[in-house]
């Protein structure tokens, strides 16, 4: 029970701040994307192949047109529209530029324009996050996309709202922290159920057997809400 205090203790005195969103303008492709190969068709234009060649044709399954008035698919088209349909579902809003440097297995999410081969931001001291190969990676990563997007992603409420991430104990998993001012002008901060649950699950797995009930526990964000925000619980139904 001990340390499931100090753990939250550490929780509740711990914060860092979100990013800002710029805009974004599209980038230009000056070489063939990741593990196609080069080659010029009869035309002239120079073309990408993600397969053999021979005798100036693809062999493969997929080729599009990096130069040239080619009818075929754009490079730049082609390697930007599946980087969209990426993005939607793996980045989040500040960061929503998508890109894969496969020969350096690397997969992430930034501010920036992208660089001219697609492959990460053109400035890389603009926000950025990386997608990890594992859940708990992505979990455990303070700079990961998942914990990005999870913070973005969930509602602020009360007044002067700011969100963050926090943690408290490296390679462990990170929280969501919600910092808010309740009707009475008092600061508080709190921190999602689900960010919490999981912290505890790794570094206290029998945090239930200790008697600590998140559903009632006022660090928590949702318990902090109905507590100072909504006024649906009441101060004597928490658990510190």
């Amino acid at each position: 029970m001990i340390s499931i205090l100090i753990v939250l203790c550490v929780i509740y005195y711990t914060a860092v701040p979100e990013n800002s969103i710029e805009p974004f303008q599209a980038p230009t492709l000056s070489a063939c994307p990741n593990l196609y190969k080069i080659f010029y068709d009869s035309n002239g234009d120079t073309m990408c192949c993600d397969g053999e060649i021979i005798a100036n044709k693809c062999m493969g399954s997929h080729q599009c047109t990096l130069h040239g008035k080619g009818s075929g698919t754009s490079c730049v088209d082609m390697v930007l529209q599946d980087y969209e349909t990426k993005s939607k579902s793996q980045c989040p809003a500040s960061m929503n530029h998508y890109f894969e440097d496969k020969p350096n297995n690397v997969k992430g999410c930034t501010e920036s324009e992208l660089n001219d081969t697609l492959t990460g931001p053109k400035n890389d001291k603009r926000g950025m996050c990386i997608i990890y190969d594992t859940l708990e990676q992505n979990t455990n990563a303070i700079n990961s996309c998942h914990n990005q997007k999870q913070m973005e992603d969930y509602p602020c409420f009360g007044n002067n709202c700011t969100k963050a991430l926090v943690q408290p104990i490296s390679d462990k998993p990170v929280l969501i922290s919600i910092r808010f001012i309740d009707s009475s002008g008092i600061h508080r901060t709190s921190y999602t159920r689900t960010s919490i649950e999981a912290h505890l699950n790794s570094t206290t797995p029998n945090w239930r057997d200790k008697g600590v009930d998140l559903s009632k526990n006022i660090q928590v964000t949702e318990v902090a809400k109905a507590v100072y925000v909504d006024k649906t619980m009441s101060a004597s139904e928490v658990q510190l």
